[in-house]
């Protein structure tokens, strides 16, 4: 209410039209969004303030500002943890979009306790913060990443070479439109064998966790789908 007394006086002496005009800017300047969202990376700004990156339901990738986040006694401090699941409101100031309020839920608690599956979060929030580069809404991706968070909270994906992991990497690339169409060709000539799963993978998902694979294939994936990551970042 104080923003709306302020624009109405700094506008009292002008034409009409730009009144209008004044008012519509401020209130979609101050207008509260609202999304579900995963913090996939974080940077430390001043001497209590955070950049986070959130990809979200909404909006897709998205750069948000969280003043004070870091002071002990901010409410927004545990809402706002690394790789948390919330409800997330933000408003769009002139600069960046900064966040008013978030509710947890799911802060992954027993990701949070295991090395190794905190280990693969990180994999995946650096994953999809240099693969994404647009903020535009991708339901199919915020499927996939909030199905990824899950999984290696569940201990479904519990190390490096996850057969689930693989498939995570195959459809981010495929939503984003970088994945090979393995069906007609082998552009990165791999062996036989990872062809025929990578092909599988792709085309029916549902069949990824029926696959009986040796610890020759599951690293043979890792360095297949590694190097078609390499090859876009």
């Amino acid at each position: 209410m104080l923003f709306l007394k302020q624009t109405i006086r700094k506008t009292a002496n002008k034409p009409s039209l730009f009144i209008v005009c004044d008012l519509l800017l401020f209130l979609y300047m101050y207008k509260i969004f609202q999304t579900q969202g995963i913090i996939i990376n974080e940077e430390e700004r001043g001497e209590s303030d955070r950049v986070l990156t959130v990809f979200t339901e909404n909006f897709g990738k998205i750069r948000l500002y969280a003043r004070g986040s870091r002071k002990i006694k901010s409410k927004l401090a545990g809402r706002l943890a690394l790789f948390n699941h919330a409800n997330i409101y933000f408003i769009r100031g002139k600069k960046r979009e900064i966040i008013t309020d978030a509710y947890i839920l799911n802060n992954f608690v027993n990701t949070r306790q295991n090395l190794d599956r905190i280990k693969i979060a990180f994999y995946v929030g650096n994953l999809i913060d240099n693969l994404v580069v647009a903020s535009e809404c991708d339901k199919k991706l915020w499927t996939a990443i909030s199905w990824i968070f899950e999984n290696i909270e569940r201990g479904v994906i519990y190390n490096e070479n996850n057969v689930f992991l693989r498939l995570f990497e195959i459809k981010t690339l495929e939503y984003l439109g970088y994945l090979p169409d393995f069906s007609k060709n082998n552009p990165f000539d791999f062996n036989p064998r990872i062809l025929q799963i990578l092909r599988i993978i792709s085309s029916q998902p549902r069949r990824t966790g029926r696959l009986a694979l040796t610890e020759v294939d599951l690293r043979g994936l890792k360095s297949a789908t590694g190097l078609m990551l390499n090859m876009i970042y």
